[in-house]
Formats: C-alpha cells, sequence, structure tokens
C-alpha cells in the first residue's frame, strides 16, 4: 500500500536541479565575463580619457585665448594664429586624434550652428578653409547641444559619443577656451575613432563566451553528481516530513488544526551537515509554533503603531527628521541609477521666539500647524517634513516640481497678505523663509548638495526679508 505522504511530481529536484544548475553555472559565467568585460571597457575607457585629457590640455596651454578671440571677430589670422596651426599639425600627426579642432558653436538648431575657427591638418582635409567659416554639415540639434554646453567657464576637459553619418563614430574630448576675463570664446576638441576600442571589445567577449562555455560543462558535470548524492535524497526525505506537517497546520476549506496535533516527523537524516541540521531546526520550529501564532496578530499591531509614531511629527503630523532621512536615502538611490528629478523647499518659520516669549507655546504650536496647513494646501504632490522646531522641508515632485517657481510666489503672496491683515492675531499671520534647489546632476551628488543650496538660498531670502524691514 503506498505512503500517503509520497507524491509524484512532474519536475523532480534531482532534474531540476540539474537544469537550474546548468542555468546558473551559465549564468555565473556570464556574470563574471560582464563584470571583466565592464572592468576592461573601464580601464581602456579611463586610459583613453587621460590621454586624450592631456593632450588637450597641453594644447590649450599654446592657446592665447584674447587673441583668438580677436581673429574669430576679424576673420583674419594673427602671427599667434599660425603659429597655434602648426602645433596642432604636429600633435595630430604624433597622436592618436583622428580630428583636433577649434569650433564656436553658435546654435542648437541646424543650419549653419557651427563656426570653424582652427582645423589640425586642414591643408589636406579642406584647402579651402576660411577662419570663421560657417560648417556645412547641419549638425543635430541632440549634438549641437553637447557642444553648447561645453561653451562655459570650468576650465577641465570632459568627453561625449559623437556619432555621426559624415564623420563617423566618434568619441569627442572638448574644453571651453578662456579668454584673460575668464569668459568662454570657442571650444577645442579632439575626436579618437570608436571603431578600435569596440574590436577589441568583440574580441574579448568572444574569448570570454569560449572560457565560459568550457568552465560551465566542467562544473555542471562534477556538482550535479555530488548534488544528487548530499542534497537531492536528503532533501526529499525532508520534503515529505515538511508537507506532512504542512497538512496538519493547513486551515484550508475552514479547517482548524489542533496545537497537540503540531508534531513533526522526524526523517532521520544523518548526513552530518546543513541539511541534518535543518531538519533539527523544523523539529524545533515545530515546538514553537503555537506561540509565534499566538503573539502574531499582538505584534503586527504594535509593530504598525511604532511605525507611525517613529516617523511623524506629533504636532503637525508632517514626517519628522527620521522620515526625512529614508526620503533622503530614496533620492540617493535614484541619483545613482540617474532616474530622478526633484527639488528641495527649505522653509524657516519666523518670530517663533517672538511668539512663544510674548503670547505663550500652546499659540507657538498654532502658528506652526498654521504653517503645516499653508505648505499642505500648496504642495499637494510632495512629501513634506518638519526638521526642526521651526524648520520645514519639501520634497517638490511630479506637478509640484513643475509648478514649484509658482508655488513659492503664491506662498509669498499669501504671507504678505497675512501680514496686512489687522483682524488676525500674531500667530496667525505666518511668515518665513523659503529656498529652492533644483537637483542638477553637474552640481550635485547627493541630495545633501541639494539640501545645501536650498539651505543657502533660504537664508539669503531671510536676509532679504530682514533688509526689507529695516
Amino acid at each position: 500500500m503506498p505512503d500517503e505522504n509520497e507524491k509524484t511530481y512532474s519536475n523532480p529536484l534531482r532534474k531540476s536541479m540539474t537544469r537550474r544548475y546548468i542555468l546558473f553555472t551559465a549564468l555565473l559565467a556570464f556574470a563574471v565575463g560582464f563584470v571583466g568585460l565592464f572592468i576592461y571597457y573601464e580601464d581602456m575607457l579611463e586610459y583613453r580619457q587621460n590621454y586624450a585629457m592631456n593632450i588637450l590640455n597641453l594644447t590649450a596651454r599654446q592657446i592665447d585665448g584674447d587673441d583668438l578671440a580677436k581673429c574669430i571677430a576679424t576673420k583674419k589670422k594673427s602671427q599667434k594664429y599660425l603659429e597655434l596651426q602648426k602645433f596642432m599639425d604636429l600633435v595630430q600627426d604624433e597622436h592618436e586624434f583622428e580630428y583636433l579642432y577649434i569650433a564656436l558653436p553658435l546654435a542648437e538648431t541646424p543650419p549653419k550652428n557651427m563656426m570653424w575657427v582652427m582645423t589640425a591638418k586642414i591643408e589636406k582635409q579642406n584647402p579651402n578653409f576660411d577662419l570663421g567659416g560657417l560648417s556645412d554639415y547641419e549638425y543635430p540639434e541632440s549634438l549641437a547641444k553637447q557642444y553648447m554646453k561645453r561653451m562655459d567657464n570650468k576650465n577641465k576637459v570632459t568627453f561625449f559619443r559623437n556619432n555621426t553619418l559624415e564623420y563617423g563614430r566618434m568619441y569627442t574630448a572638448i574644453r571651453p577656451i578662456l579668454n584673460s576675463s575668464g569668459e568662454p570664446v570657442a571650444v577645442l576638441c579632439g575626436d579618437i575613432p570608436a571603431g578600435e576600442m569596440d574590436k577589441t571589445l568583440y574580441r574579448y567577449i568572444l574569448m570570454t563566451l569560449i572560457s565560459a562555455g568550457i568552465f560551465s560543462t566542467i562544473l555542471v558535470y562534477v556538482m550535479s553528481r555530488w548534488l544528487n548524492s548530499r542534497v537531492a535524497v536528503p532533501i526529499a526525505e525532508l520534503e515529505k516530513s515538511a508537507r506532512a506537517f504542512a497538512q496538519k497546520c493547513s486551515v484550508e476549506n475552514g479547517n482548524k488544526p489542533k496545537i497537540e496535533n503540531l508534531k513533526f516527523d522526524d526523517p532521520n537524516i544523518r548526513t552530518g551537515d546543513e541539511i541534518e541540521s535543518l531538519a533539527e531546526t523544523l523539529k524545533s520550529m515545530c515546538r514553537d509554533i503555537k506561540i509565534y501564532a499566538e503573539n502574531l496578530i499582538e505584534m503586527k499591531e504594535r509593530v504598525s503603531q511604532m511605525d507611525i509614531i517613529a516617523y511623524r511629527d506629533p504636532l503637525t503630523g508632517a514626517g519628522n527628521k527620521a522620515a526625512y532621512e529614508k526620503a533622503v536615502a530614496r533620492l540617493d538611490w535614484g541619483i545613482v541609477a540617474e532616474n530622478t528629478n526633484f527639488a528641495i523647499v527649505m522653509l524657516d518659520l519666523n518670530y517663533l521666539k517672538k511668539i512663544n516669549d510674548n503670547y505663550g507655546h500652546d499659540n507657538g504650536n498654532l502658528y506652526i500647524k498654521k504653517m503645516y496647513d499653508m505648505l499642505v494646501g500648496s504642495f499637494v504632490d510632495s512629501p513634506i517634513f518638519r526638521v526642526g522646531g521651526d524648520e520645514f522641508v519639501v520634497i517638490a515632485e511630479n506637478d509640484d516640481l513643475e509648478n514649484c517657481t509658482n508655488i513659492v510666489v503664491e506662498l509669498k503672496s499669501k504671507m504678505y497678505e497675512l501680514a496686512e491683515r489687522s483682524d488676525l492675531k500674531e500667530w496667525e499671520k505666518v511668515s518665513m523663509a523659503i529656498g529652492v534647489a533644483i537637483y542638477d546632476p553637474w552640481l550635485d551628488g547627493c541630495a545633501d548638495d541639494v539640501f545645501r543650496r536650498a539651505d543657502a538660498a533660504m537664508y539669503e531670502d531671510k536676509r532679504a526679508m530682514k533688509a526689507g524691514r529695516e
């Protein structure tokens, strides 16, 4: 007579483990290869970037920004211009740049949105090159933006992909050329062909795939034999006992299991390893499960209440400092993943100490609540936090981010209206200094950087308000 606990499986553990281990080893080999490829690519890219950076910085030191600006304005070549042309020709001859040139981006949208100032080896590429001539090639808006945003006063080399049908796939190094006043007059650029880098990567990928295949085959054969004898059979026996115990605990169809029946049938596993320990642990768990079940609901209710207390300001109901730090962690993850967009609004309540001293802390609390109510009515799609006695922070997101400027203007307008009303008590006339900072990936490495900029803007607003009163 067959055992009632025996069960036939369409996907038995032994076969499933073999298939999954094949998949696992293949994925592991792929992951190792991918990580290796990533490291290799990053090292190669870092080498090319450092190489291009050194060459562009060397070339930039030969450029007189004021003289070049004059040449662009007059479209006449000075002696320094001609000497720079020879130097750039020499640099391109001795280094790996496909193109080395100076250009002045004029607009983001074509046509005629790029002025050529100088190109190395120009006599070979275009004998009719004329200083100040406009490019015949219509730079698409996405590419022209890359050139335009480098026209700043940050005297450093940056990089971007430059893929066009006319010039091919390039990796462009670029830095601004500044005059003596620190103003940008043009950009110095060097284009490195990306094809050779890609060929090297393809060879690396092929070797990785071959090595992964050999490694996976050997590992699967050895480990599958070991897993069957040491894992699959003991786990099957343990599963029978666990399933029998689960049937005793089942609450399906309104069944109410009896506490005295919650006994674990010992599968008598003596493997001397973690599986034997697991069997002993399950036996121990069976003895404790009654107590766990009785306490579970009570514990859940307590945890929920504690969570509310831990993350809420008891006076206003806003998120507290702990809740704000949790939100900052979420923003930092979004910054790392490059999929976030937000602004931080810093607000500091004015005159709170004066109201507490003159009218009592109860009215001071009403003053704080009044401020919070104004924020809730204005920022309808963003979390609000009370991070200090008189300080609030709003993380503006979604529609509030788009309308952040208008919201701040409306808040200030409401404050001015309250200040003019003679029928209100002092603690009903909310006054606050406001500072706003929008996340900028070029300026901010984390949410705290945005907070510091918002805090500085808030203090500037506070000083302006004080000056207005004086």
